[in-house]
């Protein structure tokens, strides 16, 4: 699949263009959708696998060095509504049926190789438009970067992890952005 150049005109809407419709579709990226992507750009930018766009709206698995990298996102502030307090996070970590069939191994519920759990950690959820501002900027953002055995080991049928879970099972907690590679690459047994 080919990369859409921004300043593409899309015909027979005289004078716009591909960005004006980015703008206009993507800009709320507190929504949940548009996190997640945002978070899997921010993965797959960490370990150069950018060179293709993102297909469907399926979550993302990285193909990385012969391993498989799932990505998850969560955070303190939500687009929609009026929040009285910050929401609890979450991180899907349930099996997929398609794992199951990938694998072909019934009773390994998941077949990636880790688990990136993206947390935006902005917490003023009554100025949602700051909160808007801050998602670009990486010093909002947590790693939590999780072998996938671990999880099948500790909580085999469990749907969701919270950070108090990661907290104490992950070693050294959550990282920073400069951080995540080596992280990545410490977690799948690749040397430093």
């Amino acid at each position: 699949m080919r990369k859409v150049h921004p300043h593409q005109e899309i015909a027979g809407l005289r004078g716009l263009t591909v960005e004006d419709f980015w703008i206009w579709g993507y800009s709320d990226m507190l929504t949940n959708v548009v996190r997640n992507t945002f978070a899997e750009f921010i993965v797959g930018y960490a370990l150069g696998r950018l060179h293709t766009p993102k297909v469907g709206q399926e979550a993302v698995v990285f193909d990385y060095r012969d391993k498989q990298v799932v990505i998850r996102a969560a955070a303190y502030v939500q687009s929609d509504g009026a929040q009285k307090k910050k929401s609890k996070i979450n991180f899907d970590v349930r099996p997929r049926q398609e794992n199951h069939a990938r694998s072909g191994q019934a009773g390994i519920p998941r077949d990636s190789d880790c688990y990136i759990f993206c947390l935006f950690t902005y917490e003023d959820f009554d100025d949602k438009n700051a909160a808007r501002n801050a998602i670009i900027d990486m010093g909002h953002w947590r790693f939590y970067v999780v072998p996938t055995a671990l999880l099948n080991e500790r909580i085999p049928n469990k749907k969701t992890v919270g950070v108090g879970w990661m907290e104490e099972h992950c070693p050294e907690g959550a990282v920073t952005f400069p951080d995540l590679k080596r992280r990545i690459d410490q977690v799948l047994g690749f040397p430093a």
